[in-house]
């Protein structure tokens, strides 16, 4: 239609046009993400993060030009480059992301959060700090598929009642509550 003003077309026209447009990639997008489960079941981490890669590429073209991955994809690609021993990497990355989210309050925020301090404990070493940070993800009403954790064991700290100057007294000795306990123990 030559000449005719773009806000001037009618509503309906815009909608086919889209629909046109977008109908054709859900097919691509289907097989990519079928890929990417088959990838993530094979347990080959590098296969993975490829495939990753292109589902983020084809989603560009819904979010626009130029987005930046968004950030389950890159959580997911630092866990990947965890389990293949490149652990600066996936800190540094974790480490990026949980700054990024620190000053955001959805559920889905803290949860990438709790998510990406479990691997950073899991990095250094600290297994009870991990397990921690699962069962504080557990506690939140957003929950993905895409960036789980594994169910808590147990129950912490807090949900145990300990009597909360016991909690307090062994934080003060920067100790965990078992060894402050073994160790008045020892002194009387």
């Amino acid at each position: 239609m030559p000449g005719v003003n773009p806000k001037e077309r009618p509503k309906w026209l815009k909608w086919v046009a889209l629909i046109v447009l977008i109908l054709p990639v859900f097919p691509i997008l289907a097989y990519r993400i079928s890929k990417m489960v088959h990838a993530q079941d094979s347990d080959d981490p590098e296969e993975l993060v490829q495939e990753i890669k292109k589902v983020n590429q084809i989603g560009k073209l819904f979010r626009g030009e130029y987005p930046a991955m968004t950030i389950q994809y890159r959580a997911r690609i630092a866990e990947q480059r965890a389990l293949q021993n490149r652990l600066e990497e996936a800190q540094r990355e974790f480490s990026k992301i949980r700054e990024e989210l620190k000053d955001k309050d959805s559920e889905k925020a803290k949860y990438v959060r709790r998510y990406c301090n479990f691997w950073l404990a899991n990095i250094r070493g600290d297994g009870g700090q991990a397990q921690y940070e699962a069962r504080q993800a557990a506690k939140l009403s957003y929950s993905s598929r895409f960036l789980s954790l594994p169910t808590p064991d147990g129950k912490d700290e807090f949900d145990l009642g300990f009597d909360h100057e016991l909690l307090q007294a062994a934080e003060d000795a920067g100790m965990s509550v078992e060894d402050f306990l073994k160790e008045q123990t020892i002194r009387k």
